[in-house]
């Protein structure tokens, strides 16, 4: 954990650190790339400008007769057909289809869907859009500027208009002055295949509508024209494509891939709308690639960071490993010790029992050498107490050392204050007992004298100065619960779970200057849990000092 939590942790906010700066690498590429394409835009726009300067001056001369217009067909190449539509509707030029050449036929066949559509550009008489109007954004109301850039002229003056007829020439005959801003724009549609382009101009409301019908390869050839021959960043390229996605002109030394997405794209403006402009450089692939150094520089770094962490692991595994097998080599001894004194432990214990039972009660008795023998036998009880606790510690990581069989527990606990009776009377304790658990039970008679032997021993060693020592036992269904409790100093509230810690003892006045080894109540509270209960230090009684529940699993057993 110590290499890899620092690890994986690091990698995490490296990957995250490139991908971020992997997308604002691309987000700077697409905005210099359309910075591009803006200007490219701008060229497109001056030469399409320039186009519509040159029809805006070609619709000032559409006042002529019939052969005068054909003329003007003829001798102009960005002219395919030119026309002039009276307000009703009418077509003046070309004529009627029956009198029409072949070219003027063809415009009609070319142009019935815009006709039928009920399309009539330009304004009425009473200044009012007309139907066109539902899509004011084709039309322009300005007068074009001049060559040198500046506003152009007010256009000449038209005055009648000889060759109208019919409704149109009672409003030709009016003596009208154009607009100081006549109504002109672009119209497109599809035919064929591909797009076609009409400009008009009313230089008048109510007045007819001037139209030509531009020959889209020479209005192409215009615009291409006026386009750069290189991207100006690079490696790249530049795609003008149609309305349908196909390449009409393309520039610059990248060859983009099929299928290849543009790193940006920008729309043109009117009468081009519907064509885009796309920038390809591989911009994904050049962002990849610095996010990739990025990351290699991350692999480096973690690679470097892994190669220190691991050294500082090996170090501190290595001196915890040693402490490790320092602490296992003197549990060994202790345990190896705690075994070779039970022996004479026990025999000590046997011979002073012995020597008490062959001095017997008689009045001449020795009182001095009873004395000596009561305190060799109590002694030798503690020593064996302690050495009970290190070897059941030492295999408290062992399950299954806790066997129950049929006993009495009231009888367990009786004979355990017995034995505690003259070490607790020397200390000034009363022992109160009230012991209700009743009949037999499956109990593990010898895990439950350890745990009991721990709590009485804890009262004599610190909890004398209250001079009581009450156990209590019930027994409730399958459960026993045994509360041991004394009117000592106690426990504060905010250590009653660190007690039970091993190797824990309180560094306060109850504690000073008595021996131990901190271990008794971990080895209780652990044979309580493996006898399928549990040992708590509960809220005291009135009284202050400790009060222990021990409760155990302890069904009743057949007799």
């Amino acid at each position: 954990m110590l290499v890899i939590a620092p690890l994986a942790l690091l990698a995490w906010v490296g990957v995250r650190a490139a991908k971020d700066e992997q997308r604002r690498v691309g987000e700077r590429f697409r905005e210099v790339f359309e910075g591009q394409l803006a200007d490219v835009e701008s060229l497109i726009g001056k030469a399409v400008g320039e186009v519509e300067r040159e029809l805006y001056s070609l619709s000032s001369d559409l006042g002529g007769g019939t052969e005068e217009l054909r003329d003007l067909v003829r001798r102009n190449r960005l002219v395919r057909q030119v026309f002039v539509r009276a307000p009703d509707g009418v077509f003046v030029h070309p004529p009627a289809p029956t009198s029409s050449t072949v070219q003027e036929r063809e415009f009609f066949d070319r142009t019935r869907s815009i006709w039928e559509s009920g399309i009539r550009f330009g304004l009425r008489a009473g200044g009012d859009y007309d139907h066109y109007s539902q899509n004011p954004g084709r039309y322009t109301r300005t007068v074009p500027p001049d060559a040198k850039g500046g506003q152009g002229s007010a256009p000449p003056q038209l005055g009648k208009v000889p060759w109208v007829t019919g409704n149109a020439a009672q409003v030709a005959q009016q003596e009208l002055a154009p607009l100081s801003d006549p109504v002109s724009g672009w119209h497109t549609w599809f035919w064929g295949d591909g797009l076609n382009l009409i400009y008009w101009r009313q230089p008048f409301p109510g007045g007819p509508v001037f139209g030509v019908e531009l020959e889209r390869m020479a209005f192409l050839s215009d615009v291409i024209a006026a386009l750069p021959t290189e991207t100006g960043l690079g490696a790249g390229r530049i795609s003008l494509s149609d309305a349908r996605g196909r390449p009409v002109y393309q520039w610059g030394d990248y060859e983009q891939s099929d299928g290849e997405k543009p790193a940006a794209e920008r729309a043109l403006g009117v009468p081009l709308e519907m064509w885009r402009l796309g920038y390809f450089s591989g911009a994904d692939d050049t962002a990849g690639q610095l996010g990739a150094g990025a990351l290699t520089g991350l692999v480096g770094g973690l690679v470097a960071a892994g190669a220190a962490l691991l050294g500082i692991a090996v170090f501190f595994y290595r001196g915890h490993a040693d402490e490790m097998r320092s602490a296992a080599q003197k549990v060994s001894f202790v345990n190896q010790v705690s075994h070779e004194l039970k022996t004479p432990l026990t025999n000590i214990r046997m011979y002073a029992e012995l020597a008490a039972e062959k001095l017997g009660d008689e009045a001449d008795a020795d009182a001095g050498l009873r004395k000596c023998l009561d305190v060799v036998g109590a002694e030798s009880g503690r020593l064996g107490r302690l050495i009970g606790n290190v070897l059941t510690f030492s295999k408290r990581d062992r399950a299954g050392h806790v066997r129950p069989a049929a006993g009495d527990v009231d009888e367990v606990v009786a004979a355990t204050l017995e034995h505690f009776r003259p070490a607790l009377a020397k200390a000034g304790v009363e022992i109160e007992s009230a012991l209700g658990a009743g009949g037999r039970r499956s109990v593990d008679g010898d895990a439950l004298e350890q745990i009991l032997a721990n709590l009485f021993n804890n009262v004599e060693k610190y909890a004398a100065s209250g001079g009581v020592l009450k156990v209590t036992t019930r027994g409730d269904g399958d459960t026993v619960e045994i509360v041991v409790e004394d009117r000592g100093g106690g426990v504060p509230k905010a250590a009653r779970e660190k007690v039970f810690e091993p190797f824990v003892r309180l560094s306060d006045e109850l504690t000073e200057g008595v021996s131990g080894t901190g271990i008794g109540l971990a080895i209780a509270r652990d044979l309580a849990r493996q006898h399928g209960g549990d040992l708590v230090l509960a809220e005291p009684g009135g009284g202050g000092g400790c009060r222990f529940v021990l409760t155990l699993a302890a069904p009743g057993a057949q007799t």
